[in-house]
């Protein structure tokens, strides 16, 4: 088990900054959509985002919570691991699949009606 620190937002609201995100090596193949991942860019910095698609081969497609954040394209082989759960005001709490599931539908929920409220109240658009 390794402990990364949470720098930003991306993923809220499951994490916020400076969080301590604990995560466990695991198989990529073993990974699921949903799941909250560690990767390591060629710059050297590790980010945490989510699984929202796997390619053909080797390739994951891995996106943050936030609003309109890019999805981003990882190698398998740049994969850390899995978030099992984190530490918030020196508190663990896990991170079981359902967790993931419920804080997954809330972002794409949220994303959908900040989209469809900016469409609907856009002058000129109807």
């Amino acid at each position: 088990m390794k402990l990364f620190k949470v720098k930003g937002n991306s993923m809220y609201p499951v994490l916020r900054d400076n969080d301590l995100v604990v995560v466990k090596e695991t198989e990529p193949e073993s990974l699921r959509l949903g799941n909250i991942v560690v990767y390591h860019e060629d710059n050297g910095r590790y980010i945490v985002h989510r699984l929202v698609q796997k390619g053909k081969e080797d390739c994951l497609y891995l996106k943050g919570d936030g609003y309109n954040l890019p999805q981003v394209e990882a190698n398998e082989a740049l994969i850390v691991g899995k978030a099992v759960g984190f530490v918030r005001h020196g508190r663990y709490e896990p991170l079981k699949r359902n967790r993931e599931l419920h804080t997954w539908s809330v972002s794409l929920l949220k994303q959908f009606v900040k989209r469809f409220m900016r469409d609907a109240f856009q002058p000129g658009r109807r």
